[in-house]
């Protein structure tokens, strides 16, 4: 007896360690807000620029700049005053659950160095017996919220969410705003419902969001929800802004840092599935439908980005003869025939013909200038290319990072 009670002493010691950091806000914590508050507005300078550049999508841009305002606001003042009641509660929950779950579980069912084989089946009674205690005090205390919540956890740690939703929705009826009631029914539930996050459990999460913004198991289980919808970008922005929350020691961030890995592994296989989807509906259309030069050059375009070149440069070829005039066509058809950073050594035969059409159209186009400067140093003609460079330098402003690139060609030409 005496060597349970040590070991439940130090049990509640360990666990009073770690639940420290939910329920004071030290120094180190406020100074780390202010590092996360200047790394948020960095990011959202940062998102800005990509959105005025067209690098992100409106709807994205919104979402995105809504989550960061959001943790911005995270790291502000101290959690309102029912939110930090919630964690105290959750806390005191965690100092009497474990200690006693450990000793039940490992005392009473799972066996103990004293006890022999041959009692297998009084371990088996333990937890029946454990539970049935609870059910006595609910029994005695119908109105004893804390009696119901305590026979609710039991439940589900002993495997029975049916008998821990009933005994968690007595609590909720009790104290409905309670916060770490109805995540605990939300938790019972969805075990009940063999991991699926169901229409109920979700509802109870978000009120229990509405209630304490910061519980990790609501924030957890709404991602959980939303991947499960196959929504797999609502599912990480609502896990990584968990994450940004969550310390490195936390029990549950592996769980949570696999689950981040996996979301990102198929949304970016189902962004690939996506667009190479449309891809094929667009060939699908324009062999049906041919006499559409934007739809052949928007096709070799995705071609080249999806890597299959050959494919791509046959559309831009189809785009280029349905408007041998148009200098956007051409210009892509040359940049992918021979892409501005390749050698030019070898030069592709189409090249050439193009360039110089390029040149017709319009004499001052730096594209052409340049190529056709490369076409004439690859032949020899340095002087040739010299002219074409000089004229492309003159278009150039001062100030033009490669303009210094191009001097430098131009100098390895010799001669004047």
């Amino acid at each position: 007896m005496t060597l349970w009670l040590l070991v439940g002493l130090v049990c509640l010691l360990a666990v009073l360690l770690l639940l420290q950091p939910l329920v004071a806000r030290t120094p180190e914590r406020i100074a780390g807000d202010d590092r996360a508050r200047r790394i948020y507005r960095d990011q959202l300078t940062e998102l800005e620029r990509d959105h005025a550049a067209g690098l992100i999508s409106g709807p994205d841009h919104d979402a995105a700049r809504l989550e960061i305002e959001r943790r911005i606001l995270a790291t502000g003042d101290e959690p309102p005053a029912r939110a930090r009641r919630g964690l105290r509660l959750a806390a005191v929950v965690m100092v009497l659950l474990v200690p006693a779950a450990s000793l039940l579980l490992y005392g009473g069912y799972f066996g103990s160095p004293d006890r022999a084989d041959g009692q297998h089946a009084e371990r088996r009674e333990a937890p029946d017996r454990s539970l049935a205690d609870l059910e006595a005090r609910t029994r005695d205390a119908p109105d004893d919220a804390e009696a119901w919540v305590a026979l609710g956890y039991a439940a589900l740690g002993a495997g029975m969410p049916e008998r821990a939703v009933t005994a968690l929705r007595r609590a909720e009826s009790l104290t409905p705003e309670d916060p770490a009631v109805l995540s605990a029914l939300g938790v019972a539930l969805v075990n009940l419902e063999d991991g699926r996050v169901g229409d109920t459990s979700e509802s109870l999460f978000r009120r229990t969001l509405s209630l304490n913004p910061l519980d990790p198991v609501a924030r957890f289980h709404l991602g959980l929800a939303a991947y499960q919808r196959e929504d797999r970008a609502a599912a990480l922005r609502i896990w990584r802004a968990l994450a940004a929350d969550t310390p490195a020691d936390a029990p549950w961030r592996s769980e949570l840092d696999e689950r981040i890995s996996i979301a990102s592994r198929e949304q970016v296989d189902g962004v690939h599935e996506r667009v190479v989807a449309m891809v094929e509906g667009l060939a699908d259309r324009l062999e049906q439908e041919p006499d559409d030069p934007d739809g052949w050059a928007r096709l070799g375009r995705s071609y080249m980005v999806l890597g299959r070149r050959k494919e791509g440069l046959e559309a831009y070829a189809k785009a280029s003869e349905l408007a041998p005039d148009r200098i956007d066509i051409l210009s892509a058809r040359v940049r992918a025939l021979h892409p501005l950073e390749t050698p030019d050594t070898a030069l592709p035969a189409e090249l050439r013909p193009l360039v110089g059409r390029l040149l017709e159209l319009d004499p001052a186009l730096p594209l052409a200038l340049w190529y056709a400067g490369m076409i004439a140093r690859t032949d020899g003609e340095t002087g040739r290319a010299r002219q074409y460079w000089s004229r492309l330098l003159k278009t150039m402003p001062p100030d033009e990072p490669a303009r210094a690139v191009l001097q430098r060609e131009i100098g390895k030409l010799g001669g004047e």
